[in-house]
């Protein structure tokens, strides 16, 4: 007896949303019930993270991210009787060598807001050998 599981989906977009957080797009599989999506900071980890389950639409905002850092998503879809696909867009050679690079999806969120400028800045000639002495609040 073969059960067929739904085909994978495949992830199509990952784009920063605001600071710490990126949303990550994907297309619709008519068998699926829902989604599962995964995440790690390494391409090459095996130990992929389960970040959302029980997704139903074609996106998630992950939030809680650490800004600057790369994270790389794989997911799959599930049937109503719970077989899920195989995973998307996994690939565990990620560089740009790898003849299916492009199947890595990752993205790197960061802080859409500038730091405030500093206040209280003086420059300070300390007459020793061409030097200057910044200093601010």
């Amino acid at each position: 007896m073969t059960i067929p599981a739904p085909p994978a989906p495949e992830i199509v977009s990952i784009d920063k949303a605001g600071s710490g957080e990126l949303v990550v797009t994907w297309t619709s599989v008519a068998e699926a019930d829902h989604y599962r999506l995964y995440r790690s900071t390494a391409a090459s980890d095996p130990s992929y993270t389960l970040v959302a389950d029980n997704l139903t639409g074609t996106s998630h905002t992950d939030s809680g991210l650490r800004n600057c850092d790369e994270f790389f998503y794989y997911m799959v879809a599930v049937d109503p009787d719970g077989f899920a696909s195989a995973v998307s867009n996994e690939n565990l050679t990620c560089d740009d060598s790898s003849p299916d690079a492009a199947d890595c999806k990752s993205g790197i969120p960061e802080n859409p807001v500038a730091p405030h400028a500093p206040t209280g800045v003086s420059v300070v000639d300390t007459q020793d050998g061409g030097r200057l002495r910044v200093s601010w609040n």
